[in-house]
């Protein structure tokens, strides 16, 4: 059975086709990642031994699997993401907002509020988890300060408003 997609026609084309290709992005990124974790890699892994580990049934083309394991075989792009790997792993605030900018989101904030937000309302907004804990930031509300939050970040103390 296959399933039919409707859409608010009574949008215009442009929000129409920037909600399409934003949907496209998101299934591409998810796609490519479901298929380099099927992949089970190996640091010593040749591309020969990869093109040939792979059903060709799962492939969609084969000269691209062929360009793409070239490329995740070769000794640069791995060391490059095992310094990325090491990198993630030391960042101290990690923003929430998965994959849209700061910029995106002050706009939409904007949009909303009528006016755009300062840096310390942006930051709270890309930083804070679902239960209201901001990552990264030892945070404590004390009663003087009267709804605001203060907090420290590398040592430095902030309140936020």
């Amino acid at each position: 059975m296959q399933r039919k997609i409707y859409f608010d026609t009574s949008l215009p084309q442009e929000e129409l086709k920037k909600f399409i290709i934003q949907g496209l992005g998101k299934r591409r990124r998810e796609h490519k990642y479901e298929l380099k974790r099927g992949l089970n890699l190996q640091p010593d892994e040749t591309p020969e031994g990869l093109i040939e580990s792979v059903d060709p049934d799962n492939i969609v083309n084969r000269d691209d699997f062929v360009q793409v394991a070239h490329q995740l075989c070769d000794p640069k792009v791995q060391a490059k993401a095992k310094k990325n790997k090491e990198s993630r792993g030391k960042q101290v605030l990690l923003h929430t907002s998965g994959s849209k900018s700061f910029a995106r989101s002050a706009f939409e904030d904007e949009l909303i509020t009528g006016r755009a937000p300062d840096r310390g309302q942006l930051f709270v907004k890309t930083h804070k988890h679902k239960d209201g804990a901001i990552g990264g930031v030892d945070v404590t509300q004390t009663p003087s300060s009267r709804g605001s939050t203060q907090g420290t970040i590398h040592g430095i103390r902030m309140t936020i408003l």
